[in-house]
């Protein structure tokens, strides 16, 4: 578990936070940790890596390249699940999942969870050659963005099942594998902003 607050030194490039090697980490709490000398949030690095977050906040700050990656390095496979309480992302550094070949990366927003990226760049899908970048978007659970996601291609896919998807801004989704839309229905909250899913939704 983690609570408080933490800075990274400056000049310091490596990851500062990092779950690997099958490792889990469950967070319930209050706290904010600050990349400010270029290292980041590893989930799954070259191994599994598993985070859950079931209550409280989390804000990670970062700067450019201080990314905040579900799955990283060549075999790394990342699972973050919020099912309740508020992970949020601010500053410079984005949120990526399957950032490197042969990494995979899954996340899942449901319960009373909610993912706030409003502020930072999303990206489902960071490799051509990576195994699977994964988004669940599940009933209760609420997704925030506010800058386009993007994608690099390779395997990817969003699935709406009951979950909120909020724009704080103008926005239009990339081109993924497949937008799924299970039993539970898609919920999109525009939230008085153009708001552009450039892909057709097929149920699954």
């Amino acid at each position: 578990n983690i609570a408080g607050t933490y800075n990274v030194p400056a000049g310091n490039g490596n990851a500062f936070f990092q779950i690997q090697g099958g490792g889990t980490l469950n967070f319930n709490g209050t706290s904010t940790l600050t990349a400010t000398g270029g290292g980041g949030f590893r989930l799954g690095e070259a191994s599994a890596g598993t985070m859950n977050v079931t209550g409280g906040s989390l804000t990670y700050n970062s700067v450019s390249g201080s990314n905040f990656v579900v799955g990283r390095t060549a075999g790394g496979n990342g699972t973050l699940d919020v099912s309740a309480g508020i992970l949020t992302l601010t500053g410079a550094g984005g949120f990526i999942l399957a950032n490197d070949s042969t990494t995979s990366g899954t996340v899942t927003v449901g319960g009373t969870g909610t993912l706030d990226v409003s502020t930072s760049v999303f990206r489902i899908g960071g490799n051509a050659s990576a195994t699977a970048a994964t988004f669940n978007l599940n009933s209760g659970g609420t997704l925030v963005a506010g800058t386009s996601p993007t994608t690099t291609g390779g395997p990817s896919t969003f699935n709406f099942n009951g979950g909120t998807f909020k724009a704080s801004a103008s926005i239009t989704t990339p081109a993924l594998s497949r937008y799924n839309v299970r039993d539970g229905g898609a919920v999109i909250d525009t939230n008085g902003n153009p708001m552009t899913i450039a892909q057709a939704l097929q149920h699954s």
